[in-house]
């Protein structure tokens, strides 16, 4: 879907920040864990929803869980007889992995509106 072609009432696109820039440029609401803003695209207007995520929390979720894993698993890439290895360190990986995947379910809860969209990034959000 291209940004191009949604907006308008309704529509939320929710977003982690991803480096200490976005955590330090990202404005953050009273309890410090994410910000609003509206953007303005051609079909209308976008809430703009970001969760402040730390940087060992995000490393978890989207460096070892979404992309070494859950990308190669989705595109079929693994050595299924000698990766992936699910031990000690992986399973502290998807403990952030299941963390972030609440923290955007529950944002996408309170954005929703009944019929509208809410955009969100593939396989990062699996659950």
């Amino acid at each position: 879907m291209l940004l191009g072609s949604v907006g308008g009432p309704g529509t939320a696109w929710v977003v982690a920040t991803a480096s200490e820039a976005d955590r330090h440029a990202a404005p953050t609401t009273e309890d410090g864990s994410s910000y609003e803003q509206h953007i303005t695209l051609p079909n209308g207007t976008v809430l703009l929803r970001t969760i402040v995520v730390g940087e060992a929390l995000y490393n978890n979720y989207y460096g070892q869980v979404a992309n070494e894993t859950l990308w190669f698993l989705h595109h079929h890439m693994f050595d299924t007889v000698r990766q992936p290895v699910f031990d000690s360190a992986f399973d502290h990986a998807w403990r952030g992995y299941l963390e972030v995947n609440g923290f955007f379910a529950d944002v996408c809860a309170e954005e929703v509106e009944q019929d509208g969209q809410v955009l969100l990034q593939d396989y990062h959000l699996s659950l």
